[in-house]
């Protein structure tokens, strides 16, 4: 199943409403958010069938890239996007959560680092 990616670097957050302990962003007022994001997965193997990123926020949820296993057979990783513009009400929330497809043994990893390489951006659209 999807799990949520946390984002433990941030870039920006200007009024502190990205929760880096949850990966859980409020909405501080309603409008159309820019939202964009990668997820670095790493440690795939060919037990691998799948991987993909969405969008979940209070109302929708939005799908963002997917891949099948022909598409990284050769790498172990794999970076995922996952944007566009959504709408929130204030106090609203938005995770990305990320998943892979295969057998139970296998695990795979979010990867994270301070240069970014799994990164989230968001900002209130004027």
């Amino acid at each position: 199943g999807f799990v949520t990616v946390v984002h433990d670097t941030e870039i920006l957050d200007q009024g502190g409403d990205y929760n880096n302990a949850t990966g859980t962003f409020t909405a501080p007022e309603s409008g159309t958010y820019s939202v964009a994001s990668i997820t670095a997965l790493v440690g795939m193997t060919a037990a691998n069938d799948g991987t993909a990123v969405e969008i979940v926020t209070s109302n929708f949820t939005y799908a963002g890239q997917a891949l099948q296993k022909n598409n990284f057979i050769i790498d172990t990783s794999v970076g995922l996007f996952a944007g566009g513009n959504v709408y929130l009400d204030q106090n609203d929330t938005l995770v990305i959560k990320a998943r892979s497809l295969g057998e139970a043994t296998n695990v795979v990893d979010i990867y994270g680092e301070a240069a970014p390489t799994t990164w989230l951006s968001l900002r209130l659209s004027t």
